[in-house]
């Protein structure tokens, strides 16, 4: 089963930084294409995260396929300058398959759950059905719950 690379569009994209949800659009497309063309039915991202760490902890497919293959992703980063604040700078980065699974799923959980590794954690997966054309994230976060008895004697 072969991987066909993603190659960057021509489009103006660059121009002006996208929004956090105009980036997860665009990106979910470029992996929708790059997984539907490896026959991929779907790809899972499964995380956990408490006591102030959070990671990705396995990137998987169905059928499997090589993860190591290199693509093309909008990659987004943000540097302080003391002059003009945070500046946010987004351009195609080469990577893996699986580095822009973990980094599509980082910022998504980013974006809808951020802080879930803070104190009790969370944990969760991100899904994109292939076929289908869809993307979910199933998040479950962590707590505690007491309950309280008074008992008079």
């Amino acid at each position: 089963m072969s991987v066909v690379p993603y190659e960057e569009p021509s489009t103006s994209v660059l121009g002006r930084c996208l929004s956090p949800q105009e980036l997860i659009s665009f990106n979910k497309g470029i992996l929708f294409e790059v997984l539907s063309a490896s026959s991929v039915a779907t790809a899972t991202v499964t995380y956990s995260g408490a006591g102030d760490e959070g990671q990705v902890n396995e990137v998987c497919t169905e059928p499997c396929i090589d993860l190591s293959v290199q693509i093309s992703m909008l990659h987004e980063r943000a540097a302080y300058q003391a002059e003009r604040g945070w500046i946010t700078h987004q351009e195609f980065k080469a990577m893996s398959i699986e580095d822009a699974l973990t980094a599509f799923a980082e910022h998504v959980i980013g974006q809808n759950h951020s802080g879930y590794e803070i104190n009790d954690g969370g944990h969760g997966e991100l899904v994109m059905d292939c076929q289908g054309g869809r993307a979910w994230l199933d998040h479950h976060d962590c707590y505690v719950e007491t309950e309280q008895t008074v008992t008079e004697l």
